[in-house]
Formats: C-alpha cells, structure tokens, sequence
C-alpha cells in the first residue's frame, strides 16, 4: 500500500529529503502545483497498481430458529 501513497509538501523540503524520495521513487509533489500534475501522478499510481478489484466474500447464509 505504501507504493500507492502520493505525498503533498507545502513547501519544497530540503535537499536530503529530495535525493531521498528521488531515490526511493516515492511519488510527491511540493505547492504550489497545479491540479493538472496532481491528476497526472494519481493516474499513474493507479496505472501502476491497477489490479482487478477483490471480489467480496460471500455472504454467510445463516439459519434463524424459532423458539418453541
């Protein structure tokens, strides 16, 4: 999951920081950006991790009693 993660900074952090997330490819993007950057690094992430959905579990069939 944490390869799916896009991290926002409201400022560009250091350079450390940089190499860091440059290096580890982490997807992030520093304001101001624009939406059209934001909507392009979200498309890829999906793009990068797109896997069918998950079928969801069958519902247990369960048996109500009466009581006598």
């Amino acid at each position: 999951m944490e390869n799916a993660l896009l991290f926002t900074f409201s400022s560009m952090v250091d350079a450390e920081t940089r190499a860091f997330l440059h290096d580890h490819n982490v997807s992030s993007l520093a304001k101001p950006f624009e939406v059209a950057d934001l909507i392009s690094h979200v498309r890829a992430l999906a793009h990068k991790h797109d896997k069918p959905a998950p079928h969801p579990a069958e519902p247990k069939a369960t048996s109500a009693s009466a009581g006598a």
